[in-house]
């Protein structure tokens, strides 16, 4: 999963992005995941990251990004003036519930997204414990339904924090230890058994970008 968190400076006219890769053309590796108010210069905030992972869940719900215009301006336009299609549009078996999560998360403006992590945490957590798929859905594909929201969940948390600690005006120490520890899977279904390691390598994955975070493997 990609936030579109790196502070790499990429102009295109009068517009700043903020991205982690570029190719020739000037295409953003992370644009589909920028908020609107980050490619209009504003300051990096707790709301653009709620953006962000709501890009993600769209992403997670419907296979595709948000927007998927092949050049960089045209993406940007889209990001800036236009909505997502409709994740139900996209894929027809996730609820209206999860899907108005989603665009809330992603509205144009910041003031009618989740305005803190914590109540976008409030919604994913009703969500894991309700039916999000029709009925036709096997118990397997709900459980990865649920691992997968369980993920974003835990690195939206992170990446936030990460940037509260380092990106604020507390000097930050030069390295931070940490270890992710395997999940335990809380039921006699023998066929999800790799999600206990497979949900701690993805949240190791991705923590890995963090230059500043020394990981220990879950096998440590």
């Amino acid at each position: 999963m990609d936030f579109g968190l790196a502070q790499d400076f990429l102009s295109i006219g009068n517009v700043s992005t903020t991205t982690s890769q570029t190719s020739a053309e000037g295409i953003s590796g992370t644009l589909p995941y920028i908020a609107p108010e980050h490619l209009q210069g504003e300051k990096v905030g707790p709301r653009g990251d709620i953006y962000s992972a709501g890009a993600v869940l769209y992403e997670m719900a419907t296979a595709r990004p948000p927007f998927q215009e092949k050049s960089g301006p045209l993406r940007m336009e889209a990001i800036l003036n236009r909505p997502p299609a409709a994740p139900t549009a996209m894929n027809r078996r996730i609820s209206p519930a999860l899907e108005a999560v989603i665009l809330k998360a992603m509205d144009k403006d910041p003031d009618r997204r989740y305005q803190s992590a914590r109540e976008l945490r409030v919604d994913l957590e009703r969500l894991s414990s309700t039916p999000t798929l029709s009925i036709r859905t096997s118990p397997r594909s709900k459980m990865m339904w649920a691992a997968g929201i369980l993920v974003a969940l835990v690195a939206i948390l992170l990446a936030i924090g990460y940037r509260r600690h380092f990106l604020g005006s507390k000097p930050s120490p030069d390295r931070i230890i940490l270890a992710v520890l395997p999940f335990e899977v809380l039921t006699n279904e023998e066929d999800i058994g790799f999600l206990r390691a497979g949900i701690a390598d993805s949240i190791i994955t991705k923590l890995a970008s963090f230059g500043r975070l020394r990981l220990r493997p879950t096998s440590a």
